[in-house]
């Protein structure tokens, strides 16, 4: 019972780890260009609208840049 312990610890630190895909978001309206802005990492951002850099429709248009 205890060898089989250990071989099962052994086992699982010595598996290598499954690194899941990144997710990436795409934003589709200026609301969702804010909610991004506020919730997501930069690096999980691929696309915002055109209006996000727009300081007249965007809070976060210096973000947004």
């Amino acid at each position: 019972m205890r060898t089989a312990l250990l071989c099962l610890l052994a086992c699982s630190v010595l598996a290598p780890a499954h690194a899941q895909p990144a997710v990436r978001i795409v934003s589709l309206n200026v609301c969702a260009d804010q909610l991004l802005l506020e919730l997501a990492d930069p690096e999980q951002v691929l696309a915002l609208t055109h209006l996000s850099t727009d300081s007249d429709a965007s809070y976060h248009h210096r973000r947004a840049a």
